[in-house]
């Protein structure tokens, strides 16, 4: 009995101490009532094997325009970049979109970045990476899915949350989340949406694979700071 008094004495002692940390720090450091928007620059070029450079560009995004004009997803993006390569006159299209805690759902973005009635009929597949949506329309198959922090790559919002529910990830976050400093989970997303004609696979069916896999790891080793 009196070993179990002197635990929960002990307990008492560091839940007080751990408040008394927190109250300090948000007297010392106060935050501001109104936390800026986040913001993030892509870089202008991105280093591709067997594929030659062609150009990139910051996506505009019509977040003030009629709302008939603007896409649900332009209005979440923080920013936007489109990339273009060629390789034996196949070329590749890019697209990039960080979101910050809106979207990580892949199907939703699929289908609120077009404004085109018809969505894309997609499969969920997996890879080294993690997994991936595929689809093909108008000669080009496609390949998407959210780059995230930890864990590879996500279609769903819950096989992100699922993968950050882990020990070593938790254990990262938690100290950061314990003081005030971020939330417990990285919600945020990189998102990919990889083109290439149809006609490239044809000649060879790993060309796609084998450069998302390279993309994948080229932007989790690069990820936006928080």
């Amino acid at each position: 009995m009196k070993q179990w008094e002197q635990v929960r004495s002990y307990l008492l002692a560091a839940t007080l101490l751990g408040s008394l940390g927190v109250l300090g720090k948000l007297v010392l450091f106060p935050k501001n009532q109104m936390p800026d928007m986040p913001t993030y620059t892509f870089p202008t070029t991105v280093p591709l094997q067997k594929w030659r450079f062609v150009q990139s560009y910051p996506m505009t995004l019509q977040k003030e325009t009629a709302p008939a004009l603007v896409t649900s997803v332009d209005a979440q993006t923080v920013a936007g970049q489109q990339y273009r390569y060629i390789q034996n006159g196949a070329p590749l299209t890019i697209e990039m979109r960080y979101f910050v805690d809106t979207y990580i759902h892949v199907p939703s973005i699929l289908e609120d970045s077009t404004l085109a009635s018809r969505k894309p009929d997609y499969k969920v597949l997996n890879s080294a990476t993690g997994e991936y949506a595929r689809f093909e329309e108008f000669g080009k198959v496609h390949q998407s899915a959210c780059v995230t922090q930890y864990g590879g790559t996500s279609v769903s919002d819950r096989q992100l949350r699922q993968r950050q529910n882990t020990l070593p990830v938790l254990s990262k976050r938690f100290f950061p989340w314990f003081l005030g400093q971020a939330s417990l989970r990285d919600l945020r997303c990189v998102w990919v949406n990889m083109a290439i004609e149809t006609r490239a696979l044809n000649a060879n069916s790993q060309l796609l694979d084998q450069t998302w896999s390279e993309w994948v790891q080229w932007w989790q080793n690069h990820y936006p700071d928080l």
